[in-house]
Protein backbone atom coordinates (compact mmCIF):
# COMPACT_ATOMS: atom_id res chain seq x y z
CA UNK A 1 0.00 0.00 0.00
CA UNK A 2 2.69 2.51 0.97
CA UNK A 3 5.08 1.38 -1.76
CA UNK A 4 2.29 1.61 -4.33
CA UNK A 5 1.56 5.13 -3.10
CA UNK A 6 5.20 6.04 -3.77
CA UNK A 7 4.96 4.74 -7.34
CA UNK A 8 1.81 6.70 -8.12
CA UNK A 9 2.71 9.92 -6.29
CA UNK A 10 -0.11 9.68 -3.75
CA UNK A 11 0.69 11.62 -0.58
CA UNK A 12 0.37 10.05 2.86
CA UNK A 13 -2.33 12.59 3.64
CA UNK A 14 -4.39 11.39 0.65
CA UNK A 15 -3.69 7.76 1.50
CA UNK A 16 -4.69 8.37 5.10
CA UNK A 17 -8.04 9.79 4.04
CA UNK A 18 -8.78 7.10 1.46
CA UNK A 19 -7.80 4.17 3.72
CA UNK A 20 -9.04 5.60 6.99
CA UNK A 21 -5.66 5.13 8.65
CA UNK A 22 -4.01 7.67 10.92
CA UNK A 23 -1.08 9.48 9.34
CA UNK A 24 1.31 8.31 12.06
CA UNK A 25 0.48 4.65 11.24
CA UNK A 26 1.44 5.20 7.60
CA UNK A 27 4.64 6.89 8.71
CA UNK A 28 5.59 3.90 10.88
CA UNK A 29 4.77 1.50 8.02
CA UNK A 30 6.90 3.59 5.67
CA UNK A 31 9.85 3.67 8.08
CA UNK A 32 9.67 -0.11 8.47
CA UNK A 33 9.47 -0.59 4.70
CA UNK A 34 12.41 1.73 4.07
CA UNK A 35 14.50 -0.15 6.64
CA UNK A 36 13.55 -3.56 5.25
CA UNK A 37 14.40 -2.51 1.70
CA UNK A 38 17.52 -0.65 2.91
CA UNK A 39 16.33 2.37 0.94
CA UNK A 40 17.44 5.97 1.44
CA UNK A 41 14.39 7.62 -0.14
CA UNK A 42 10.93 6.78 -1.49
CA UNK A 43 12.38 6.66 -5.02
CA UNK A 44 15.06 4.26 -3.85
CA UNK A 45 12.39 2.12 -2.15
CA UNK A 46 10.46 1.87 -5.42
CA UNK A 47 13.60 0.80 -7.26
CA UNK A 48 14.33 -1.81 -4.58
CA UNK A 49 10.72 -2.96 -4.81
CA UNK A 50 11.24 -3.63 -8.51
CA UNK A 51 14.57 -5.35 -7.87
CA UNK A 52 13.36 -7.63 -5.07
CA UNK A 53 9.90 -8.37 -6.41
CA UNK A 54 7.26 -6.66 -4.22
CA UNK A 55 6.40 -4.44 -7.19
CA UNK A 56 5.81 -5.85 -10.65
CA UNK A 57 7.84 -4.19 -13.40
CA UNK A 58 4.55 -3.33 -15.14
CA UNK A 59 4.19 -0.50 -12.60
CA UNK A 60 7.41 1.06 -13.85
CA UNK A 61 6.73 4.52 -15.24
CA UNK A 62 7.78 5.17 -18.80
CA UNK A 63 10.80 7.39 -18.95
CA UNK A 64 14.09 7.90 -20.71
CA UNK A 65 15.42 4.51 -21.75
CA UNK A 66 12.21 2.71 -20.83
CA UNK A 67 11.92 1.10 -24.25
CA UNK A 68 15.20 -0.74 -23.72
CA UNK A 69 14.19 -2.22 -20.38
CA UNK A 70 13.97 -6.00 -20.07
CA UNK A 71 10.67 -7.34 -18.67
Amino acid sequence: MVLSAHTSGITFKELSKSRGLPLHVLTVINQSLMAELQADSPTHAVRRGWQYGPLPRDDAPAGPGAEGRNP
